[in-house]
């Protein structure tokens, strides 16, 4: 709490009424899918059914006095949350979230706290009930337990003796957190494949497996962007995203399965690295387009399975783009990268993008949007064995630049 409030006073308010709750639960169900993004999951509120039904039910439980934001004010803005409720002798903490900016402080456990103390101030109050899961940080205020438990009948001996197995071997597993990790990575990995075998059939994806590995060549055009004019879509803006907007773009795109994995993994990168995401939103805040930017020299090409080597000082490289399924076939793919580079042409660096050679769309997206095409790099595999082919020229980007001002 000190450490929140160094700049800023830092207050703990726990509001009763639905009037005062209302008009703060979107922001609160927007923090909390950002809080399971950072984890690396879609929290249930990324669904609009249930953010109604929190808002129907704090509209209930406000009429009846059993209502209880608690959240942690830094200044003006709430840093942490619980939806929680009062009833009979019980204090419940039942959704909680925080602003993971925070985290360090950690602002949710900070909140668990205050309600504690407040808690047991308050003469009508006997149990704070910290809900059902084991998480560590309830072990670290908790005194008392309760076991909940979960039965499984089957008729059928085979049947129950699997189940057995299959209970024992989660448990076995779940005691080993790096063993947990691998095996869940591994089963999301079945996921994908299961998903591209009904997408496109088992035949073509055993086809195509077994040629990459056996004999095939993988093109990668390299294109410097232009700099010329760059038209934008109207009524469209491109800023830069944080946790907050990926979690909104969620919200937007929940049913979109890809996209959702595409913000998963832009989550992780927020916290893991210092490439910068920006993302393209019409007048209405609906995201239309993403793309990512980092430093070209040592950037990291899964197409190439290879590093990259700059062929200029200065140069950043516009990866990791994605366009929602909803809005494809507009043109955000090439506005985008256009308005991205002219923004870090305007910070003095050289800002390149690349594309598969067999991606005709968005090879034809670049050229449209003024980009010029300047090398290739080939990733060769032969039975097993694999290598780039192609030189990285070195280029003068002033040279560049007075020939593109001539032409």
């Amino acid at each position: 709490m000190n450490g929140m409030g160094r700049d800023v006073p830092v207050r703990v308010e726990h509001l009763q009424t639905f009037e005062q709750t209302g008009p703060l639960l979107s922001e609160f169900a927007l923090m909390h899918t950002g809080r399971f993004l950072a984890t690396g999951r879609i929290g249930n509120l990324a669904r609009s059914e249930r953010r109604l039904f929190l808002e129907e039910l704090a509209r209930l439980m406000g009429d009846s006095g059993w209502l209880r934001l608690s959240v942690i004010v830094k200044g003006e803005r709430i840093v942490a949350w619980n939806y929680g409720f009062q009833f009979e002798d019980s204090w419940f903490w039942y959704q909680p979230t925080f602003d993971s900016e925070l985290e360090k402080h950690s602002p949710g456990f900070c909140l668990l706290s205050k309600i504690i103390e407040d808690a047991a101030e308050t003469s009508s109050v006997r149990i704070v009930d910290l809900g059902l899961g084991a998480e560590e940080y309830k072990g670290t205020v908790a005194n008392q337990t309760r076991e909940t438990l979960y039965i499984t009948l089957r008729r059928a001996r085979v049947e129950q003796v699997r189940e057995i197995l299959r209970y024992r071997a989660a448990r076995l597993v779940k005691s080993a957190p790096m063993l947990e990790k691998g095996i869940r990575r591994f089963l999301e990995r079945i996921k994908h494949i299961r998903a591209r075998l009904s997408e496109e059939g088992a035949f073509a994806v055993s086809k195509r497996w077994l040629g990459n590995l056996l004999w095939s060549d993988t093109e990668v055009l390299f294109f410097e962007a232009g700099v010329g004019p760059v038209l934008e879509p109207k009524a469209a803006r491109l800023q830069r995203v944080d946790l907050n907007d990926l979690a909104l773009a969620v919200e937007q795109y929940v049913d979109d399965r890809q996209t959702c994995a595409y913000l998963l993994r832009c989550a992780k990168r927020l916290r893991e690295s210092a490439s910068e995401g920006y993302g393209m939103i019409d007048a209405s805040g609906q995201y239309l387009h993403f793309a990512w930017v980092t430093p070209f020299e040592r950037f990291f090409l899964s197409e190439l399975n290879a590093a990259t080597e700059e062929p200029s000082n200065d140069c950043v490289m516009l990866f990791d783009c994605w366009t929602p399924m909803a809005q494809r076939g507009r043109g955000y793919y090439g506005y985008t990268a256009a308005s991205i580079a002219k923004m870090m042409r305007e910070r003095g660096k050289n800002p390149w993008i690349f594309s598969a050679a067999r991606n005709v769309s968005s090879v034809r997206g670049l050229e449209k949007a003024g980009f010029q095409r300047r090398y290739s790099l080939v990733r060769k595999r032969r039975f097993g064995w694999q290598w780039v082919a192609g030189e990285v020229p070195k280029i003068d980007p002033k040279r560049m630049a007075e020939v593109a001002a001539q032409v």
